[in-house]
């Protein structure tokens, strides 16, 4: 008797940890499908911010860098050698046309100068002479008491010594040419960028010895791309800006007959001296070349490129509507749609290059 009662005890013992085991494992799949379906019901959101498509007129500029030229810049040389006696100027100095700026030590070309002198009053003298005496044979002959060949011979003097006279006089005026060159005087009104000798120093001819530049206008050279040639002419306007920041509009005066080895041809721009505007440095040179008026503007990041061409992203019940776009300009950070989309409407900006048609969206920082 009392071995039934221990195995119903046993048995009954068995069954409670199997009902157990069964409703631990029927509730623990009872989990798992909840968790399932509340993923599938969950939408995952991305978060764009928003920008607004709008119409503005657009310029297009083609942008070279230029390199400012002084028109009056002159290398002033030695015509003569010798010592530098004096050098009244130095770099910076602001002078006048004519005004004396170097002074070469001028004895050899004074002495040169008084010879070729010395020489034509020599010749002076010998002409009128000779002159007297052809008169008096002319006399003598008439008269039958002298030769023809002595008349002739007479003449034929004078004739050289008239010939001599003007190579004399020629001798005086190049000595005396020579002894002007030893005082170089300025070639025009402006100031000495550069000096190049001392007092004492030796100079031969072609020795330079001052940079000068002039005060009048300044010259541009502009290198536009050769495919531009009979786009960029003269008379367009020009902005340019100088690497400190200062901006000026000019005209374009004239353009370079050929296009250079590099491929480049110049354009020639005159402007009066500015301060700040030296010869040898650069300049940024814009031209206009295009203008395209209420022209549908968006950022450049709510443009994206997908296989099926250039796309944005219209917000539409929080939700991105893929929109195919044609582009034309891009410029500092913007892009300009010439077809597909009008001005005034909601897209997705910074964000929509994770976007997908039919995606939702979450707009934060809206602009």
């Amino acid at each position: 008797m009392m071995l039934r009662l221990l195995l119903c005890l046993l048995l009954l013992s068995a069954c409670s940890d199997s009902d157990k085991e069964s409703s631990q494992a029927n509730t623990a799949e009872g989990t798992v499908q909840k968790e399932a379906e509340a993923k599938k019901k969950k939408v995952r959101t991305i978060k764009v911010s928003s920008v607004q498509s709008f119409v503005q007129d657009v310029a297009l500029y083609e942008q070279v860098i230029g390199y400012i030229e002084d028109e009056q810049l002159a290398t002033v040389t030695a015509q003569v050698s010798g010592s530098v006696k004096r050098v009244w100027v130095d770099s910076g100095s602001q002078v006048k046309k004519g005004d004396v700026l170097v002074e070469i030590e001028p004895d050899d070309s004074k002495a040169g100068s008084q010879q070729a002198q010395a020489a034509l009053s020599r010749l002076q003298v010998e002409y009128k002479a000779q002159k007297r005496l052809l008169a008096r044979y002319e006399k003598l002959g008439k008269e039958g008491f002298i030769s023809k060949q002595m008349l002739d011979a007479a003449s034929d003097q004078l004739q050289v010594i008239e010939k001599s006279l003007h190579g004399a006089r020629a001798q005086l005026r190049q000595q005396n040419n020579q002894l002007r060159r030893t005082r170089i005087v300025a070639p025009f009104n402006g100031k000495v960028q550069t000096r190049y000798i001392s007092q004492g120093d030796f100079v031969v001819v072609g020795k330079p010895l001052l940079l000068m530049i002039g005060q009048t206008s300044l010259l541009v050279r502009a290198p536009f791309p050769e495919q531009l040639v009979g786009v960029v002419k003269a008379g367009q306007k020009v902005n340019m800006r100088t690497p400190s920041g200062q901006h000026m509009q000019a005209v374009i005066h004239e353009m370079s007959p050929m296009v250079a080895k590099n491929g480049a041809f110049d354009a020639l721009i005159r402007v009066d001296q500015q301060t700040g505007w030296v010869a040898g440095g650069s300049v940024a040179v814009q031209v206009q070349m295009d203008f395209h008026a209420q022209a549908v503007l968006l950022p450049q990041s709510a443009v994206i490129l997908r296989p099926a061409g250039e796309t944005v992203y219209q917000i539409k019940d929080h939700k991105a509507v893929a929109v195919l776009v044609s582009v034309g300009v891009r410029r500092d950070g913007w892009v300009e749609i010439t077809k597909g989309l009008e001005a005034g409407v909601t897209v997705a900006g910074k964000g929509a290059s994770f976007l997908s048609g039919g995606a939702a969206i979450k707009v934060v920082n809206p602009s």
